[in-house]
C-alpha cells in the first residue's frame, strides 16, 4: 500500500472526510512526526509502537566488487519498535 492508497482508506472510513481533507491531516501527522524526531524526540503512539532516532557508530566494511576495505561513516537512522498488542 502506497501513502496515496493509505489516505484513500483514511478518507473511506467510518468517518467519511473527503480526501482532500483526510491528506492533509496525516501529512500533517507524518511532517510532525518527521520534525519531532529530528530534534531528537521519541515518538510513542500507544497500541502501534515508538519512533526514535539512534546514532549508528562508524564500521569498518569493504566493497564486495574489489574487496577492498572501506571506513563506513557514523549516520543517525529512524528506528521504529512496534508495541506488543500491534505485535498480537
Amino acid at each position: 500500500m502506497n501513502k496515496g492508497e493509505l489516505f484513500s482508506k483514511v478518507s473511506d472510513s467510518q468517518i467519511r472526510v473527503l480526501k482532500k481533507d483526510a491528506t492533509f491531516i496525516m501529512d500533517m501527522l507524518i511532517n510532525q512526526i518527521k520534525h519531532s524526531i529530528n530534534d531528537g524526540e521519541k515518538i510513542a503512539i500507544a497500541g502501534f509502537g515508538t519512533f526514535s532516532k539512534k546514532l549508528m557508530p562508524a564500521r569498518k566494511g569493504f566493497n564486495m566488487h574489489t574487496k577492498e576495505k572501506i571506513e563506513i561513516a557514523a549516520k543517525e537512522k529512524v528506528s521504529f519498535k512496534p508495541s506488543k498488542k500491534m505485535l498480537d
